[in-house]
């Protein structure tokens, strides 16, 4: 049964950066729904479930790139970040992916 390609480093890189980016933007929903209605209200829970199904995402994510950190050439393991790889410094920029 033929493998299927793992991400590179710098996909892992630019997919953590964009999800973070998008946990964000979610979360900013949920407290503009939550401040029109009640925090209790469907909409509001709704919106905070999404900004936690994305970190569940983002914790699974940052357990497979230390997997795939094993079939990494050195170099690629050389420019590894590790844990900031999809929990980024709050500077980080998101880009579109190629």
């Amino acid at each position: 049964m033929p493998t299927k390609p793992r991400l590179t480093r710098v996909e892992h890189e630019e997919l953590g950066i964009k999800l973070k980016q998008l946990r964000d933007d979610v979360l900013c929903i949920a407290l503009f729904l939550e401040a029109a209605y009640a925090k209790q209200s469907s909409c509001a829970r709704l919106a905070y479930r999404v900004g936690q199904t994305i970190d569940q995402l983002r914790s699974a994510l940052d357990r497979q790139v230390f997997l795939d950190y094993c079939q990494w050439e050195a170099q690629e393991k050389a420019q590894f970040k590790g844990l900031q790889t999809y929990f980024p410094r709050m500077d980080a920029k998101y880009t579109p992916m190629q």
